[in-house]
């Protein structure tokens, strides 16, 4: 289905005119009456829709978004108030449909066709939340998968205020809905806002109904009845508010998501994402002329050391094009499994000195060979200590083919990377 537009006016056409726009999206269909500039030009009083015609297209966008979020859809919407213009969120097979409801309603003042569809459209979402507990069978109640039409109606039932005690199994889901603790204290207190809506749900007797199969994790009903309860107190207790991977107050409430996600990259690696074809060794030579999907990827592991040591700018940068680099900059990256447990950036440079490690020493000399130069080294935390930093040296050496003692190391070095440089060069390294 390609993108159209239906005038409801004849030509020439403007904006000015009243028209109808379909726009296919991934899961559904986009169809918009637009009577904006009509609206400008006869006036509003003139041009107004009844208020039950808007009443109808609200009920009938609200039947189509349950129809797609039974689909699978897990995204929002966003549309406009008012009658300037009415936008509706359609399953494929009601566009034509939708199309012609929305026509009349414009041209003939009738909103019989969006009540119709409406109609059409809607899901017995009352009836599957009936207090005890069955079955709802897949093929027979509903035609969604059964994990994704559970989803659906633990969202709904928790808009009912209700807590449904379901599964999934392949040929459809067993439910139970219950209030909620909230919702029984809402009701208790104020009983005059639900004289309209009692509670069917509580004390429901059991019926012999069909069987309910067994799971492995077996909820008796009773499981909680005559239990003590929790008993509360207060610590004191100093515990740290920044985390060793780098992220600043790292147990507030904005943070925790946040945290959680590079705390996994600086702790165990980087995942290797399903679009990186790596087939054959352990280490992956990635350059600025490399593809898009292996930049971004070394881009994303260098923000591991960036935010563990507080770098104003990361090591790496994806940029727009593949480009040849000047000084040759290239990353090593070492993975263990499925993660990138270490990262090494390098370039070519030809101005370097002498020093000895010993912190008391001064710098000496003054080399201008050209020299792979090691601007950072970084392994995951778990896997530290693991001479996974050597085999990146050693790595980017042998692609050289010079020996370790020649290669280059950027200042200042922190504590770790000195041990690492004593390992690979006793005698002493280059620095730049």
């Amino acid at each position: 289905m390609a993108e159209d537009v239906i005038f409801l006016d004849p030509p020439p056409f403007s904006w000015r005119s009243r028209k109808i726009s379909i726009r296919p999206a991934r899961w559904y269909v986009v169809v918009e009456l637009d009577r904006d500039g009509y609206v400008d030009v006869h006036g509003p009083e003139a041009s107004a829709l009844p208020a039950e015609i808007v009443e109808a297209a609200d009920k009938l966008r609200s039947a189509a978004m349950d129809r797609i979020y039974l689909d699978g859809y897990t995204g929002n919407f966003l549309w406009g108030g008012g009658d300037r213009t009415i936008t509706l969120f359609m399953p494929f097979p009601y566009v034509d449909d939708t199309v012609d409801a929305l026509r009349s309603a414009e041209e003939e003042r009738n909103g019989s066709k969006l009540d119709a569809l409406a109609s059409r459209l809607a899901l017995p979402i009352g009836d599957w939340l009936l207090p005890g507990e069955r079955q709802l069978r897949r093929g027979v109640d509903f035609d969604a998968r059964p994990h994704t039409f559970l989803r659906f109606l633990r969202a709904k039932a928790h808009h009912q205020g209700l807590r449904l005690n379901g599964r999934a199994t392949p040929s459809g889901v067993w439910i139970r809905p219950q209030l909620s603790r909230i919702e029984k204290l809402s009701r208790a207190a104020f009983p005059e806002e639900y004289v309209d809506r009692p509670d069917r749900w509580s004390r429901v007797p059991q019926t012999d109904g069909p069987w309910r199969p067994l799971e492995d994790r077996i909820r008796d009903q009773g499981r909680s009845d005559d239990v003590s309860p929790v008993v509360f107190r207060q610590v004191k207790v100093r515990p740290t508010v920044d985390c060793p991977c780098g992220f600043r107050d790292a147990f507030a409430e904005f943070g925790i998501g946040r945290h959680e996600a590079q705390h996994e990259l600086w702790s165990i690696g980087l995942p290797i994402p399903g679009n990186i074809n790596w087939e054959h060794g352990n280490i992956a030579l990635v350059t600025p002329q490399s593809g898009v999907a292996w930049r971004r990827l070394v881009a994303k592991i260098a923000l591991a050391p960036k935010r563990e040591n507080g770098y104003d700018f990361t090591t790496w940068e994806v940029g727009d094009q593949a480009k040849p680099s000047l000084t040759n900059r290239r990353a090593y990256l070492l993975r263990f499994q499925r993660y990138i447990i270490g990262y090494l950036v390098a370039e070519d440079r030809d101005h370097h000195r002498r020093w000895t490690l010993d912190p008391d020493d001064p710098y000496t000399g003054d080399d201008s060979t050209t020299r792979p130069s090691i601007d950072l080294i970084w392994t995951a935390a778990v896997h530290r200590g693991k001479a996974v930093g050597s085999a990146l040296v050693q790595a980017l050496a042998e692609s050289a083919g010079c020996p370790q003692s020649e290669l280059s190391w950027s200042t200042p070095l922190s504590p770790a990377g000195q041990r690492l440089a004593r390992r690979v060069s006793p005698n002493g390294i280059w620095v730049h």
